[in-house]
């Protein structure tokens, strides 16, 4: 739009909106990779390797990485930036299949909300060394057969039978229901610990009494202790203060 506005009437007027206009989409794009690739890299590499990393040194990490990978090459013509735009489907898709059979059909929408925040090796979702084998499987099932294709639409120079093309056309539906079945396999072969496990008391105030009623959960009304004590042992898992427990 900058450009037509300079290439249709080219005047002092038309330099200032370009410049205007430039620098707010530079300000717009600092922005938007700070705190969507920076600060999103920080926290990541930070929650991976704690003892070494911390925020701001997985952000200059991720910077590092981001000019190692010449992304200005991605730019260089639209079919290719359109291509890798489209790449996005070949991982997305399997990872909404994975989420959703999880929590939709074989939790049956039940999550054990204070194990959700244990680290601890004795919590449900500490899995096999801290990582739920099931799904990393269950997701590369569903993206691998897609990377041929792909291949080809990002390089077409690169040779492939017409049928990975076709198959990375479907990329996002076809990824989904992949992941998706072969997760329900898995988990139904080799069910986690703790499946539809739910809280006894609901610690964090998340259901209305009707709700916690329905679900067998006793309400926890929580009283903020005058002498600011620790909470006791059975809430160590995120309450603070102390707690009576009231059946519904």
């Amino acid at each position: 739009m900058v450009q037509k506005w300079l290439d249709t009437d080219y005047n002092s007027r038309s330099r200032a909106a370009g410049f205007f206009a430039g620098c707010g989409l530079v300000i717009c794009q600092l922005a938007i990779n700070t705190i969507d690739n920076a600060f999103s890299t920080g926290m990541d590499m930070a929650g991976l390797f704690p003892s070494f990393i911390n925020i701001r040194r997985g952000a200059y990490i991720g910077l590092i990485l981001s000019i190692a990978m010449c992304p200005w090459q991605l730019l260089s013509a639209a079919s290719t930036f359109i291509s890798v735009l489209s790449a996005y489907s070949v991982f997305l898709g399997p990872m909404v299949g994975i989420m959703i059979c999880d929590y939709f059909i074989l939790r049956k929408r039940r999550v054990k909300l204070s194990d959700l925040y244990h680290p601890g090796k004795d919590g449900l979702y500490y899995f096999w060394n801290g990582i739920n084998w099931r799904s990393f499987v269950s997701w590369a099932i569903g993206w691998s057969y897609l990377l041929p294709g792909f291949a080809h639409a990002v390089t077409p120079s690169i040779k492939v039978p017409e049928a990975c093309t076709n198959l990375y056309y479907l990329a996002f539906p076809l990824g989904f229901a992949v992941s998706f079945s072969v997760h329900f396999c898995i988990n139904t072969a080799f069910p986690p610990v703790g499946l539809q496990e739910i809280d006894d008391v609901d610690y964090f105030g998340t259901f209305t009494e009707t709700e916690a009623a329905k679900m067998g959960v006793a309400v926890s009304e929580t009283i903020e202790s005058e002498d600011g004590g620790s909470p006791p042992n059975e809430l160590d898992k995120g309450k603070a203060g102390l707690t009576q427990v009231r059946s519904v």
